[in-house]
């Protein structure tokens, strides 16, 4: 069975459409299918519009707590060996269920499928726009030596992965507090340990950009950015815990070691922008200009234009004066919310957006 679980958080113009294109996977295939649908506390209509499905869904009310929080109590009640997490803003688009269902019925199973995105706009309509834009390049379902020397990988937002319950029971819950947003980031950087991951050509879920959907921050700031790379180390101290009870070969012990061009794009940032703050004593502009580019240029997984303009990026925010290296980052840090970088990039890039709110 796969379970669908909406988590819902003041949407109520969308959660509908939410709703109905998760029902209407029923009608295939993948008929053994339930719809979850958890209410992070709102305070618009969204209530109404879940009670008047009935017992067509299986309704989840809680307080407000975040995604983690909505994330948790959903996977709590679903009884699907398979579930995906869709963000009610999101459809699901028809027939993705049975691609997923004949996914997971592969030997060996996976920890974690996903799908490719259609971008719509606020009234549900497609702007023509894929995520990614273009199929990035694979190595195969095993990333455990790509992840173990570069920690990430591509993948799309939170509706579009689907994971194997067993493996989701070794990670979650997922913890509540540190993520209120994000948690494809916490799930997708852990799955590749707990067994292979499988990636679909194909476009199942429909991703809407409107007006509140951007990640929960406005502007760049050095704050912004020692969160994030708080996260990223605390989320690489539980992949080598994870590792470690798989009994497989797990990630190196310092966190700072694998050639992360997020990561390594977020402390030159810090640094530059704020050298007297930055968590990284060690850390010198232009050492990690010379990483930045070696993990640009030496991930298989990024694209041909990724491989110019990452590369591009460390070159200058790392030798030039600091100024002017400032002014570049205000412009455009790599991996940062689609909010933040420049609308040329808005429109062409494929990199993985990552989770949209704050609740």
């Amino acid at each position: 069975m796969i379970s669908i679980c909406i988590n819902n958080y003041n949407y109520e113009r969308f959660l509908r459409a939410a709703i109905d294109s998760a029902l209407a996977e029923q009608r295939g295939a993948a008929a053994a299918l339930e719809v979850v649908v958890v209410d992070d506390g709102s305070t618009d209509g969204s209530r109404a519009i879940i009670e008047s499905y009935g017992d067509r869904i299986r309704a989840v009310l809680t307080p407000n707590g975040g995604q983690a929080a909505a994330f948790n109590a959903g996977f709590a009640v679903a009884d699907g060996d398979v579930v995906l997490f869709l963000d009610s803003d999101d459809v699901l688009l028809p027939g993705v269920a049975d691609e997923l269902a004949s996914a997971f019925g592969a030997e060996p199973r996976p920890a974690k499928v996903h799908v490719r995105m259609a971008v719509i706009d606020a009234d549900g309509a497609p702007t023509g726009e894929l995520i990614p834009g273009r199929h990035p390049p694979h190595l195969g379902a095993d990333l455990r030596d790509h992840v173990r020397r570069f920690r990430s990988y591509p993948w799309p937002p939170s509706s579009a992965n689907a994971f194997d319950a067993a493996a989701l029971r070794e990670v979650l819950p997922i913890p509540e507090p540190e993520y209120r947003g994000s948690c494809d980031s916490y799930l997708a950087e852990l799955m590749p340990y707990l067994g292979p991951i499988v990636d679909l050509d194909v476009v199942g879920v429909g991703y809407r950009l409107h007006s509140s959907n951007d990640y929960f921050g406005t502007a760049l700031d050095a704050t912004w950015l020692r969160t994030k790379m708080a996260r990223l180390v605390r989320n690489h101290e539980r992949a080598v815990e994870v590792a470690a009870r798989r009994g497989v070969p797990g990630p190196p012990t310092d966190p700072l070691e694998p050639l992360d061009v997020a990561l390594l794009g977020f402390r030159m940032a810090s640094i530059r922008l704020d050298s007297a703050g930055h968590p990284f004593p060690d850390d010198r502009p232009r050492r990690l200009a010379a990483d930045g580019i070696r993990a640009s240029l030496t991930n298989p997984l990024l694209n041909r234009r990724d491989r110019v303009i990452r590369p591009v990026w460390f070159a200058l925010t790392g030798w030039l004066p600091r100024w002017a290296a400032v002014r570049v980052i205000r412009r455009f840090v790599p991996d940062t919310p689609l909010r933040l970088r420049p609308t040329w990039l808005k429109r062409r890039s494929t990199l993985p957006a990552r989770a949209r709110s704050v609740r």
